[in-house]
């Protein structure tokens, strides 16, 4: 028998967020705790999270998202094994609140492996859908709030600096397609799509912040060369459309980079 409680944090909404959820609670018989955090921020909520658990693992859903009926089933197993310290899941589209000229594959990027394997990198993590044991978390001090969603303001790779941590502990990571979530794009138009682009940019210089400035250039260099060939290669699969946003998202990205690691080495 394994006990599953269920938490949800209440990232300082103005809303009925809060009341909804109890009601829920008490009309589905469910044992639910409702917690506030009112420091606004997901890696805050997650903390918050990892703070108030009363189990020795946790798992990690977006509220953007929903779960596939057997993830808690598709959990346990790694619970029996208990030989990991982070799991992060397949993501899935979520068709029903994505407009149809949006290709998943603008706004999902999963491992490429369709079995369960061992991470070695870090940008593949998955954060909406991650199985932790929390002493492993709490042991690299969780979240860094200086990542991740916060209000209207749009950042990214708290789950890839949590990954990246692990990693140089040499703690182990995997990957496990049969955990399955399903996710909405939040953005509808080319503009939105290569804002966000810029946003991971910028996140990534946190995470990677060891990377030097001349590393950054030649990433940038590498990135202006390959967008032509990347721009036909996507013409043959995709629209238009869908074609030149995924050719522009790792240029964009570098150039958010080396904006960001530019400014703060002149401050």
């Amino acid at each position: 028998m394994h006990l599953v409680n269920i938490l949800v944090i209440d990232n300082n909404n103005n809303d009925i967020t809060f009341t909804r959820v109890n009601k829920l609670c008490q009309n589905l018989g469910l044992i639910i705790k409702v917690i506030k955090e009112d420091r606004l921020g997901l890696s805050f909520a997650r903390n918050k999270a990892l703070n108030c658990c009363e189990t020795p693992y946790a798992l990690f859903l977006d509220d953007d998202c929903y779960p596939a009926e057997d993830v808690v089933t598709q959990c346990i197993k790694w619970l029996e094994d208990d030989k990991f310290a982070l799991v992060f899941g397949k993501v899935l589209k979520w068709s029903d609140y994505v407009p149809t000229w949006i290709h998943e594959d603008l706004f999902i990027t999963n491992h490429p492996s369709d079995k369960i394997c061992e991470v070695r990198k870090s940008h593949f993590a998955k954060g909406g859908i991650t199985l932790v044991k929390i002493d492993e978390l709490n042991k690299i001090g969780g979240f860094d709030v200086n990542l991740g969603m916060k209000g209207e303001k749009i950042m990214y790779g708290e789950d890839t600096m949590v990954v990246e941590k692990l990693l140089n502990q040499e703690l182990p990571v995997f990957y496990d397609p049969s955990i399955k979530m399903f996710h909405r794009s939040h953005h509808s138009t080319i503009r939105e799509f290569i804002f966000s682009f810029w946003s991971k940019g910028r996140s990534n210089n946190i995470v990677y912040n060891k990377i030097s400035i001349l590393k950054t250039i030649l990433n940038l260099i590498k990135s202006l060369f390959r967008f032509p060939l990347e721009f036909i290669r996507n013409l043959k699969k995709y629209t238009f459309k869908v074609a030149l946003l995924l050719s522009l998202k790792h240029l964009v990205m570098s150039f958010s980079t080396l904006y960001y690691k530019l400014r703060n080495a002149l401050k």
